[in-house]
Formats: C-alpha cells, sequence, structure tokens
C-alpha cells in the first residue's frame, strides 16, 4: 500500500490539540441514522505472528512465536487457569494484542493484570457502587417501558434494586469483580452485569443482545447518548463476561 492511500485511511491529526490521536478507520457506512463508522482495532494481529501458551509451575505463560509478550505496563502475559490460557491465545490469533476492545479476552486480561491484579475487593466495590447510581439502564422505564419491567420486575422505588445490587456484588471474587469494572466501562451500566448473571443467565446471547441493543438505540432517542457496539461486539462482550465469570478464580 502507498503512502498516499495510508494518508487517505488515516484521520488528519489536529493542530490545535497535542493529545489528540489519529485514527485509522476500517469502513463507512450510509444507514437510515446516518454513518456508521468501523475503527481499526488498536493493534492488529502482525503478519507471521503465532499465539500459544507454555506451563511452567502451575502458571501459563502467553506467548508470541516462543516468546513472552507484555501489557503495554510492561507486565508479562501469565494466567493461572488452563481454560483461560486456551482463550487468550484463541483470541490473540484472531485480533492479535487488542487490549481496548472486550469483545476479545484480551482486553479482560490486560486490565486484570495491569490494573486489578493488586487491588482489594473494597478498592474494587468503590468505583461499582459509584457507576450503580448513573447506569443508564436504570433510565429506560420512559423509553422502554416494558422491556423495564420485564428486566427489573420489582424495581418500586429503585432501593430494593439497590440493596440487591450490592449483594450480589458481595458475592464476588475480586477476580470476579474486575471484570465488572471492564464489562461496566465498555456498556455503561453495571446493572447489565448483574442481570446477566441472574435474571438473563438461561438467555440465549446473541437473541439478547438485539433486544439489549434495541433498549440502547430506543433510550439513545431521548438520551442523545449512543453506544457504540454493534449487537455481533454486544454478543461477544456478553459470552466474554459469562466466560470470565464461570472460570472459578
Amino acid at each position: 500500500m502507498t503512502d498516499e492511500n495510508n494518508k487517505r485511511k488515516r484521520a488528519p491529526r489536529s493542530k490545535g490539540n497535542e493529545t489528540f490521536r489519529s485514527v485509522d478507520i476500517e469502513s463507512i457506512k450510509k444507514t437510515d441514522e446516518g454513518l456508521e463508522i468501523n475503527l481499526k482495532p488498536n493493534t492488529a494481529k502482525e503478519e507471521g505472528a503465532e499465539y500459544h501458551f507454555s506451563l511452567r509451575k502451575g502458571v501459563y505463560h502467553i506467548l508470541r512465536n516462543k516468546r513472552a509478550i507484555h501489557t503495554p505496563n510492561k507486565t508479562k502475559v501469565t494466567v493461572l487457569n488452563e481454560a483461560l490460557a486456551k482463550r487468550t491465545v484463541e483470541y490473540l490469533n484472531i485480533y492479535g494484542q487488542e487490549y481496548e476492545s472486550p469483545y476479545s479476552i484480551v482486553n479482560f486480561v490486560y486490565s486484570y493484570l495491569d490494573f486489578f491484579k493488586e487491588k482489594t475487593k473494597e478498592e474494587l466495590d468503590s468505583p461499582i457502587l459509584q457507576d450503580y447510581e448513573n447506569d443508564w439502564l436504570l433510565f429506560t422505564r420512559e423509553s422502554d417501558p416494558n422491556k423495564f419491567d420485564e428486566w427489573f420486575p420489582d424495581y418500586g422505588s429503585g432501593a430494593k434494586n439497590k440493596e440487591d445490587f450490592e449483594d450480589w456484588l458481595q458475592t464476588l471474587t475480586e477476580f470476579q469483580t474486575g471484570a465488572v469494572i471492564i464489562f461496566g466501562a465498555a456498556l455503561s451500566s453495571v446493572n447489565t452485569a448483574r442481570l446477566l448473571s441472574t435474571t438473563w443467565k438461561n438467555a440465549t446471547l446473541n437473541q439478547l443482545a438485539k433486544e439489549y441493543f434495541m433498549v440502547r438505540k430506543n433510550y439513545s432517542k431521548i438520551s442523545y447518548n449512543h453506544l457504540f457496539w454493534s449487537e455481533e461486539d454486544i454478543a461477544r462482550i456478553f459470552e466474554n463476561y459469562l466466560f470470565w465469570q464461570g472460570l472459578g478464580i
């Protein structure tokens, strides 16, 4: 690809803001609601890279072409569970070291290693409880009253829901609680994490993601706050979260 083609694909850097980071655009599609823009991942899979893992003294080391890989904070990538090691390698071989998007399990692994591993339960709970108060899903009674009543049948004034949420949060380990933070940041909703573990635990994820996407779409009409992820991305985020929570760590 020529330099001129690269220039066309890369959004220009702002001259007035040195902190602005240019982005690569994968595709632009016109829809009834405007332009749908798909961005390239922050770190695409490198040509010739093959990821695998090696078990050493009870620890699974994630490797690229037989060499250790590291997070953006220079932490060596290791996990303590074979299922997680397999899934991490699987996603690395699909997406590369894409660490900002939770449709890849790498986002969960890197965030845990760099930010959550050394935190106490109290330190992890605190931002989740703060995010609870501004969770958009709790404000969908106006935009989607039927779905709201289906998903929060005992909501009432909200006091019981908050108590139930706090009780549920206390059942989680530090490992699981870190995933709630990641998940909540991705979808701007920590209540969604609880619903996945409780009310929706037997749901078909693709269908649930479709319904969730529509509820968010309806909410955006009154809030003007749009969700970036597609239905397919949401389903993968749901799946990764449930996989993480089910590891028993």
